[in-house]
């Protein structure tokens, strides 16, 4: 006699489809065309970064949380260029059981992210690989460091240079990381990026969630016969929790083989 469970229309986890994933790659990169052409409003570097973020997403199976800061958690900073192995082709993660954590690098994500190296050109390996683009969270970090007397008087003695040219250039020469961007950061990109590439993904969500990255590698992996692999990949302790992730798939598989049997 208990109620029904109510139905929010939020039942179909989504997942980034190959089509869906082509085109945000490829926006991704056009933008960053773009940006050297000086054809949008976006610098050149933070369209590299953009799309290092995108590529990252799709190809590691790392967590938001993972990958990009969490104020919620001082634990996660976000992933610093010291976390990052271009020789074994890792990186290091703080993985959701509260440790680090080894995630794969593959030769797509390798190639991105060291063009991305090689633009943003970190002053210390305690850079964050991703750094935030917001204003008051990089002046803040140099307010910490320098006071904010010394700030202030930067900005006021500027010239022709824009605000945050200026504190670009202060967290430079006095070796300051600036902030990693936000896991709440890379959703609204990701929000943007789906509009503007006019993707309309399948699942609960109207535009390409992060987790959503993770899962589609997985099934990938899982859809292959590669259980185990999709297994080390997104870090699951035991195949018990993949295959629990992958019921949907494999139950499709299972209905596909009664079709088989009986058609």
């Amino acid at each position: 006699m208990d109620p029904l469970p109510e139905d929010d229309g939020k039942r179909k986890r989504q997942y980034w489809s190959a089509e869906d994933r082509e085109t945000l790659l490829e926006y991704a990169t056009k933008r960053v065309d773009m940006a050297l052409e000086g054809t949008i409003r976006t610098d050149a570097e933070t369209a590299f970064r953009d799309r290092a973020i995108v590529v990252m997403l799709d190809g590691t199976g790392a967590r938001g949380a993972e990958l990009f800061a969490d104020p919620k958690d001082d634990k996660r900073n976000g992933l610093q260029w010291k976390d990052v192995d271009f020789d074994e082709r890792l990186i290091e993660v703080y993985g959701k059981s509260r440790e680090y954590e080894q995630a794969p690098f593959p030769a797509s994500v390798h190639d991105v992210l060291k063009r991305w190296y090689r633009v943003q050109e970190p002053m210390t390996e305690a850079w964050p690989v991703f750094p935030t683009g917001h204003y008051s969270s990089k002046k803040r970090t140099l307010e910490d460091a320098l006071g904010e007397k010394a700030v202030s008087r930067a900005l006021e003695d500027r010239g022709d240079a824009g605000k945050t040219e200026v504190l670009d250039r202060l967290h430079r020469e006095h070796e300051v990381p600036p902030p990693s961007i936000s896991k709440e950061g890379v959703r609204r990109l990701l929000k943007r990026f789906t509009d503007e590439a006019g993707i309309d993904p399948d699942g609960e969500y109207d535009y390409l969630t992060l987790h959503g990255a993770r899962r589609a590698l997985g099934r990938d992996l899982y859809t292959s016969g590669m259980s185990e692999k999709a297994q080390e990949a997104l870090r699951h302790n035991s195949i018990e929790t993949t295959h629990e992730a992958y019921a949907d798939v494999k139950m499709k598989d299972v209905s596909d083989s009664i079709d088989d049997v009986r058609g």
